[in-house]
């Protein structure tokens, strides 16, 4: 099974934030199965069977609906947040 991380094609180019960044190095570092990062159509990305966002206020979000789509907060989405969570305990620079 592939994790995708992604970002939807919209006509505001996207930006790769920080957050973003360090979830996939994290992913990967944790040994976690593989991740595909690539763009994804709006109905590419409504399909999914989880979504989340990532910022520098909310960390790992769950997304559970976008235009009356509902998506699971599921196994996939708390485990990025633990990872991402374990990341910065592990990089704390004092």
């Amino acid at each position: 099974m592939t994790a995708l991380l992604s970002s939807t094609t919209t006509p505001l180019h996207h930006y790769e934030g920080l957050n973003c960044r360090l979830v996939i190095e994290w992913w990967g570092a944790a040994g976690e199965r593989p991740v595909e990062v690539r763009d994804l159509t709006v109905q590419e990305a409504k399909s999914a069977d989880e979504v989340f966002i990532t910022s520098s206020t909310r960390d790992v979000q769950a997304v559970t609906s976008w235009d009356n789509v509902a998506f699971e907060h599921g196994k996939v989405t708390k485990h990025a947040a633990e990872v991402f969570e374990a990341g910065w305990m592990d990089n704390l620079d004092p």
